[in-house]
């Protein structure tokens, strides 16, 4: 699958780049031309407003949750919509429709936490088994039911078995692709023993 865009799409390598010149251009900022000490004079003085007003908001009552979400609004701009097609590809349309390929309990995992967007504990998958079940005939083609039901119940008895830690798993290292930054609104994320969901925006989620 090529990497380049001609519809001003951008693709997961050209992210990459950009990310690893961003390091390189910081690490190698040796010297700063002209009048240096009028430069950092400047920085420190906009350090120190953005410290205070931090401060101000902690006074006001708001959580770092809410005050970190300020620093990710170039993030929000840059998330590319994923796209189900009807044979049920994964694809990250914004970047050259690029693929997620995942194994297919893996891929009907992530298809059941696309679907609901309001999150699941992992205690309540067996909730949602024939939803699973369907996902997972559909992706895997598998004919044998039997073995079907044994893999699905696998993923769903999280008090015995270590399969949905293992899916997740998978999910995360599909999305390596993109930057460091943008993941967590792609994979699977919550604490142990809360609602686990995918932080993609809804409306970003689209399903042919």
């Amino acid at each position: 699958m090529s990497n380049s865009s001609s519809n001003g799409s951008v693709s997961c390598k050209s992210w990459k780049c950009s990310e690893q010149q961003l390091k390189s251009n910081h690490s190698n900022a040796g010297s700063i031309p002209g009048n240096a000490s009028d430069t950092f004079e400047g920085v420190s003085s906009i350090v120190s407003e953005i410290k205070s007003g931090i401060q101000r908001l902690r006074e006001l009552g708001w959580e770092e949750s809410r005050i970190s979400s300020l620093f990710k609004q170039k993030a929000i701009s840059e998330f590319s919509r994923i796209v189900i097609t009807k044979d049920y590809k994964i694809l990250l349309a914004d970047f050259d429709n690029y693929e997620i390929c995942l194994t297919p309990l893996a891929k009907c995992l992530y298809l059941l936490y696309l679907k609901h967007h309001e999150g699941i504990e992992f205690k309540q998958l067996r909730d949602h088994y024939q939803e699973l079940k369907l996902f997972y005939l559909a992706v895997s083609k598998r004919e044998n039911l039997q073995k079907a039901k044994k893999s699905i119940m696998d993923l769903c008895n999280t008090s015995s078995s270590n399969s949905v830690n293992e899916k997740c798993s998978a999910i995360r290292k599909a999305f390596a692709c993109l930057p460091e930054y943008l993941r967590e609104y792609y994979y699977i994320s919550g604490k142990k023993g809360s609602c686990r969901k995918i932080l993609l925006p809804p409306d970003l989620i689209q399903w042919e």
